[in-house]
């Protein structure tokens, strides 16, 4: 038998308690620092957790999980962001637009190039960016045995691994089969390397036809499985995308699930142009400030 050495009396424990205890304190290790709303339901990300964000397609899933990315990044964190559907050169373009508020509109107009000022920003977020501990990659990942090659690369585990996402990876298997596998391997890692771990998945097309759209835990797209090996679930939601009276830049969160703590609804504000989730007293302030010093535009409308 493999773990005969974990069958112990609780005593034998306390020592791997009194550990975990020590490293708690009044803040969570990795705060989610851009979306306080999140952070106090979540506390953090955790180590050894799997954090999932689900939603239905443009719902904000990818917006999200890069903005953890930067997040953690920005505290210094060692993080490793794995695309399975998105380049890494896009992904880093939205976390340029995301830290400097810069329509990405403009950035596909080629603002970099005739705007000294988006110019500026650049430069300066090319040296905050080389300063980071962010690993990014595309197109590896989607199998089992990419994981295990993805692990042998790295001499020391990130503090954070993100996956976007999830129905993404590839097989031979039934697709329901390969996401339970792939589940297994990469939970295995996280709680062996001391990782957070944060996946996103898609919401089953089909509740679509329900009254209320907004997702619910039995609709993740693929297998049950992710939902049972989830230490936290958060669902995505945008009002406007089914309803032409909704505020656009409204965005629902849910924590439907959290193992260790409370679930529950909170409403933020999602700012596609800028790749950018907020709570909503923060954002007035940061567009404000961000005019004074030329950073967005003026005739930009950001709506309540």
């Amino acid at each position: 038998m493999d773990n005969i050495d974990n069958i112990k009396h609780a005593r034998a424990w306390l020592p791997d308690t009194d550990a975990m205890f020590s490293t708690r304190g009044k803040a969570p290790e990795m705060p989610i620092k851009s979306i306080p709303k999140l952070d106090a339901f979540l506390f953090g990300l955790h180590r050894r957790e799997m954090t999932v964000i689900a939603g239905r397609t443009s719902n904000g899933k990818s917006v999200l999980s890069v903005q953890l990315a930067w997040d953690m990044a920005k505290q210094e964190r060692s993080v490793y962001f794995m695309s399975l559907e998105m380049a890494v050169p896009r992904i880093i373009e939205r976390i340029f637009s995301n830290e400097y508020l810069i329509d990405n509109a403009e950035l596909w107009r080629g603002a970099i190039k005739h705007d000294s000022k988006v110019a500026e920003k650049y430069a300066a977020f090319k040296e905050k960016l080389s300063k980071t501990r962010l690993v990014l990659s595309d197109m590896i990942g989607r199998t089992a045995q990419d994981l295990d090659a993805i692990e042998k690369a790295f001499s020391n585990c990130p503090d954070v691994m993100i996956i976007d996402h999830l129905n993404e990876i590839s097989g031979d298997q039934n697709k329901w089969v390969q996401i339970e596998k792939y589940l297994g391997v990469i939970r295995e890692m996280a709680v062996r390397r001391n990782v957070a771990l944060v996946v996103c998945c898609q919401v089953n097309r089909a509740s679509q036809a329900e009254k209320d759209r907004r997702p619910q835990l039995h609709q993740l797209k693929g297998a049950s499985a992710i939902e049972e090996k989830a230490d936290s679930v958060i669902l995505l939601h945008m009002p406007s995308k089914y309803d032409d009276a909704a505020n656009p830049n409204d965005l629902e969160i849910m924590v439907a699930k959290n193992r260790y703590g409370a679930t529950g609804f909170g409403k933020v504000c999602i700012y596609p142009q800028f790749s950018k989730i907020t709570d909503e007293n923060n954002v007035f302030k940061e567009k404000n400030e961000a005019l004074r010093h030329g950073e967005v535009r003026s005739d930009l409308t950001i709506v309540m």
